[in-house]
């Protein structure tokens, strides 16, 4: 029986977390993929590596295109996406799209 999938409005889950994110997920799979997002919070310089990362992409799409009128939930999302990719070493060939 699942609990969680229904818990969040769709307009929650569109804009904040996303269809099939963690907090939709019920037994097995929220605890497994749970402990895996643990697991990487527990290594301190990992995080810290992680928040480099963000702001040094943040800081580059922000700094990069100053003629450019930008969104800021736009601009951070393709930061943090773009950040997370590096961190995990994910190769980008494919648009950020379908993340």
């Amino acid at each position: 029986m699942s609990y969680r999938a229904a818990a969040l409005p769709d307009p929650v889950l569109d804009t904040l977390f996303g269809h099939g994110a963690v907090h939709t997920l019920d037994c097995r799979a929220h605890r497994v993929r749970k402990a895996m997002l643990l697991s990487l919070l527990k290594d301190a310089d990992g995080v810290a590596a992680l928040g480099a990362l963000v702001q040094w992409r943040f800081l580059a799409a922000v700094t990069g295109r100053p003629w450019e009128r930008q969104v800021l939930f736009d601009t951070a999302a393709e930061s943090l996406a773009l950040a997370v990719c590096d961190w995990a070493g994910l190769a980008r060939g494919r648009s950020l799209q379908i993340l």
